[in-house]
């Protein structure tokens, strides 16, 4: 018996360490298991960011217009009043919309609930902050105002969703509007609440690839749960760098966004999908446009010239309060929206870029300049005046030193123009401001979590390492100056959760195009992308390789981006046709940007001649068309034209036009004008 329970015991032992060994080979199994599929979550997050540009949705129907003069019983414009009803009291909104000379034929024209109403109202500006305040309409582009279609009462007499707090009893031209698209339905929807709520304040754009994003932002999160939230290491590091910033009120817009504890925790926001697209962006073009130099100086000056050559300078007071990636899209925006544009390119190049704040010689302006880090030296660029602040005013070249600039202020008169001193001294660098360059984003642990696990060709730089960059940058500065958290990311964030209504319309406006004109965005994205496949081997008939520059041009050339001005004349609508128009000229003038990039600049010459360019619609691309025209001859070696055509600028960037001109007016007298390039093979056509 004895022995009989020693052998039952020794049995019972080794099951028990067989139960215990399958537990721990099952828990194995099982992190193998999850880390199997958070790798393979990773992935797809990766390949989602290579194929963005794919993902544009193309399939879009604009809505259609089913009552304008077109329709009326007489071929006269449609006015109506909007009033009470009949019977109902004083307080009740106005809601009825009447047509008071009789010539809608709502029921004929068969007007649905549901339907916009466009309302070109001329209403007092009195009056037009009451209607805001009192959240009666939405103001969503030009001066229409758009109400929905409650019923259909006759054929002149609407009831609207909720109406007015009073009546407008001058009538008014009005047209109706049907969405036959649910994405357009989805687009109107976004933007009437943007206009009305400013809801979203940031990512508010209905960008045709709006579904890639959400999805990536569902996946970024699934990645994060999977893989076991952030790390707080970096709490300590952000709490002392938000210090250095204005202290934030209580009741600020963005102060529960700048916690330590949303920056350091927390899983990904919606809008920040946005800013992995961007710096995907950012990453794509520093890759391809910094060139071969071993030199920082060298490659900050390429990534500082395409800046300067695809974002056109707008003055700081007419600019919105644009994010990086909005200034890229549109391709314009003040020397703030350049300087971080820029660093962001830096950013992505592995370079340590800076920005300077430098009062200028009337005491009253702070002039922004930005510098890139080069061992112990620093090299700084001027984004007003799109160029290097070099040896040679005008030159691309990035060859002088901040403490050359400073013991040598000659260098800095040279900048001067006869009618217009340069307005930045050696004195003033002395006692510039330094920032370093980070939005709230790239300071959150969810964001170092995902950069360090992108590895190889889908490496992406998500985070600024604040320490470490701002020892690089004292080490090239001068002792007196302080390095400091760049203010200009936060007050961008502050302002677009203030956004007032009228600047809130104005953007609305802008981005129309890209959302009724899909290929617009899918032809911009993919010249950010700009990946070029060399050549398939001779016999290789199915090869197709890549080329996004060519591929971009290909859809700027749709035919819905550029329809004859007959056909555009045909539309109805003021606002679409102001949108049809836009987005035409939009693609024409990329057409020509990326026929540069591609080095067939007689093609870009030839695109900035087109009909499309020449107009009254072209007129707010005036200045930039004449920049790209002549960086063209430039590059061609046609450096007199080129010196003539920048000589006649009046942008905003007028005083580094004339240095530039000047510049290579001395370097063609004295046989060191730069060397032409010989135009890439084209076989576009207008």
């Amino acid at each position: 018996m004895l022995g009989g329970m020693i052998v039952g015991g020794g049995l019972m032992g080794c099951g028990g360490a067989d139960e215990s060994a399958s537990r721990d080979a099952a828990e194995r199994r099982s992190r193998q298991r999850q880390a199997a599929q958070t790798d393979a979550l990773l992935e797809s997050i990766a390949s989602q960011l290579r194929t963005l540009p794919e993902a544009v949705q193309l399939d879009l129907t604009p809505p259609t217009v089913v009552v304008d003069s077109r329709s009326s019983t007489d071929g006269e414009d449609i006015e109506a009043v909007i009033v009470r009803p009949d019977g109902v009291p004083p307080e009740a909104p106005a809601n009825l919309l009447r047509v008071p000379r009789r010539n809608a034929r709502f029921r004929a024209a068969d007007v649905r609930p549901d339907d916009t109403i466009k309302y070109f109202a001329r209403i007092g500006r009195e009056t037009q902050d009451r209607l805001r305040e009192a959240g009666d309409a939405d103001i969503v582009v030009m001066e229409a105002f758009e109400f929905r279609v409650a019923q259909v009462l006759s054929d002149n007499d609407l009831l609207i969703v909720g109406g007015l707090s009073r009546e407008v009893d001058t009538p008014f031209r009005l047209e109706v509007w049907r969405n036959v698209d649910d994405r357009m339905e989805q687009i109107s929807s976004q933007l009437a609440a943007y206009a009305r709520r400013r809801d979203p304040p940031v990512g508010w754009q209905p960008s045709p690839d709006e579904a890639e994003l959400r999805q990536l932002h569902e996946r970024v999160n699934q990645w994060l749960r999977q893989s076991g939230g952030v790390s707080e290491g970096r709490q300590a590091e952000i709490k002392r760098w938000l210090k250095t910033l204005p202290s934030l009120e209580q009741a600020d817009p963005i102060s529960d966004l700048l916690t330590v504890t949303a920056l350091a925790q927390g899983p990904f926001l919606v809008n920040e999908s946005r800013e992995i697209q961007q710096a995907v962006w950012c990453r794509d073009i520093a890759r391809r446009v910094r060139g071969n130099s071993a030199s920082a100086a060298d490659q900050a000056a390429e990534l500082f010239d395409w800046v300067v050559r695809n974002v056109a300078l707008m003055p700081s007071a007419e600019a919105s309060p644009n994010l990086p990636w909005e200034a890229m899209l549109h391709g314009r925006g003040s020397a703030e929206q350049r300087a971080w544009v820029f660093a962001l390119l830096c950013r992505q190049a592995e370079l340590t870029p800076f920005v300077l704040s430098v009062t200028e010689t009337n005491d009253t302006t702070a002039r922004t300049l930005v510098g890139v880090v080069e061992g112990v030296r620093a090299v700084l660029f001027d984004p007003q005046l799109g160029l290097p602040v070099s040896r040679q005013p005008g030159s691309p070249r990035a060859d002088a030193s901040l403490a050359e600039l400073i013991a040598e202020p000659s260098i800095l008169r040279g900048f001067d123009l006869p009618d217009s001193p340069y307005p930045v001294t050696a004195e003033a660098l002395v006692d510039a401001s330094a920032w370093l360059v980070a939005e709230p984003f790239a300071l959150t642990g969810r964001a170092a979590a995902l950069e360090k696990r992108f590895s190889g060709r889908d490496s992406l730089v998500l985070t600024v390492d604040l320490e470490k960059t701002a020892a690089a940058v004292s080490a090239a500065l001068p002792p007196s100056l302080a390095v400091k958290l760049w203010e200009h990311p936060f007050e961008t964030l502050r302002a677009k959760h203030k956004l007032n209504q009228g600047r809130r319309n104005r953007d609305i406006k802008e981005f129309l195009p890209f959302a009724w004109r899909p290929p617009l965005w899918k032809g911009r994205v993919l010249s950010f992308r700009g990946v070029k496949e060399d050549a398939a081997p001779k016999g290789e008939v199915l090869a197709d390789p890549q080329d996004d520059l060519r591929a971009a041009q290909v859809s700027f050339m749709d035919r819905t981006l550029r329809p004859k001005d007959k056909l555009i004349a045909t539309v109805s609508s003021d606002v679409k046709r102001d949108i049809y128009r836009r987005a035409k000229v939009i693609a024409t003038y990329w057409l020509a940007t990326t026929a540069l990039e591609r080095g067939d600049y007689r093609n870009a010459i030839s695109w900035l001649g087109n009909s499309a360019l020449i107009g009254p619609d072209a007129e707010e691309l005036r200045e930039s068309i004449r920049y790209t025209r002549a960086r063209a001859y430039e590059a061609l070696g046609e450096t007199a034209t080129a010196a003539e055509t920048l000589g006649d600028s009046a942008s905003a960037q007028r005083h580094g036009d004339q240095l530039r001109a000047r510049w290579l007016r001395e370097a063609t007298a004295d046989g060191s004008a730069p060397n032409a390039n010989a135009p890439a093979n084209a076989d576009e056509t207008k």
